[in-house]
């Protein structure tokens, strides 16, 4: 076998102590007809993440085809800088993620959808189903019907679900250097699925490879919904900046961002958060007028409605 990497893994954690070794073990259990690597980029845990990952690499029997390379920053990096940091390490002709609270569950993963971007060169990328799980309970194949499909330039935009932990990608796709944008932004596999989107069709291939860990520590869902809605919108006003040259998706990303500062009002609304209701309403008139009419007019509504049902 050539020592060539065909597939880079990156894995990037913080405070993952509890869920490190099976992230690990889901990408040694890979059976596959080629190189891999699996960069592990921990990001100055202060849990017990290093002295296990230092442990497992000790006690685990790792196949030959699969080479180990852990760091440990000195200092906290953030998880997107400390992804672009382990994708600067990447030496393989794919690229494939999986952070360290979820885990692979397929061994013929990384041989399937290598296989497929192999014979199929206008796909620049391949995703799967997965499992979820939730305070313990597995929720199996949890991906719906209008997101099992295969995504291009134009569909990406209109709303996907695309698990990160799924994705494999041709490293030639991205851009050299990496946008700017892409060095600043909240969500980075957002901005990642819309620039491999530009190079070529993402596909789905209807499988379940792994399992999302949805808990209160992660980065995304350890977080409050005005935080995510935030993120969402720095996101996409700098996805806005990069593509602005393609005025159909500017308008696109532009709505995105209204429905995303409408869901804050809306959020303020049925929390009673008076002071916080009135200043991000005022923002959102100054720059949706005719939408922020509509939305006063359907909460006034809203309200009517439910004082007529409880008289009634």
């Amino acid at each position: 076998m050539s020592k060539k990497v065909t597939v880079s893994v990156i894995m990037i954690t913080y405070n993952q102590a509890a869920y490190i070794e099976e992230a690990i073990n889901g990408i040694i259990i890979q059976d596959c007809d080629f190189n891999v690597e699996l960069i592990i980029a921990n990001d100055y845990s202060p849990d017990k993440t290093d002295e296990i990952v230092k442990e497992l690499l000790l006690r685990l029997i790792i196949p030959p085809n699969i080479k180990l390379k852990y760091i440990n920053h000195n200092v906290n990096k953030l998880p997107n800088p400390n992804y672009l940091w382990a994708l600067g390490e990447a030496q393989g002709k794919y690229i494939a993620n999986c952070e360290g609270d979820d885990y692979w569950t397929d061994p013929s993963k990384l041989q399937k959808q290598v296989d497929f971007l192999e014979n199929n060169p206008e796909y620049a990328a391949c995703f799967t189903n997965i499992d979820l799980l939730r305070d313990g309970q597995i929720y199996p194949a949890v991906l719906k019907e209008k997101h099992k499909q295969n995504f291009d330039a134009k569909t990406i935009l209109d709303g996907f679900w695309i698990p990160t932990l799924t994705v494999i990608f041709r490293a030639e796709s991205l851009p050299k250097p990496l946008p700017k944008q892409f060095h600043k932004v909240a969500n980075g596999d957002v901005f990642l699925f819309h620039i491999l989107a530009q190079a070529g069709k993402i596909g789905y291939l209807d499988f379940v490879s792994g399992v999302y860990r949805q808990h209160t520590e992660g980065v995304w869902t350890g977080s409050n919904l005005i935080d995510q809605i935030n993120k969402r919108i720095m996101t996409l006003e700098l996805l806005k900046d990069y593509f602005k040259v393609e005025l159909g998706m500017v308008k696109v990303f532009d709505n995105h961002i209204m429905n995303n500062r409408r869901r804050m009002v809306e959020y303020y609304w049925k929390n009673r958060k008076m002071r916080l209701l009135i200043n991000e309403y005022i923002r959102f008139s100054k720059e949706y007028p005719l939408d922020s009419y509509r939305l006063l007019f359907s909460n006034i509504m809203k309200k009517i409605l439910k004082i007529y049902n409880t008289n009634n």
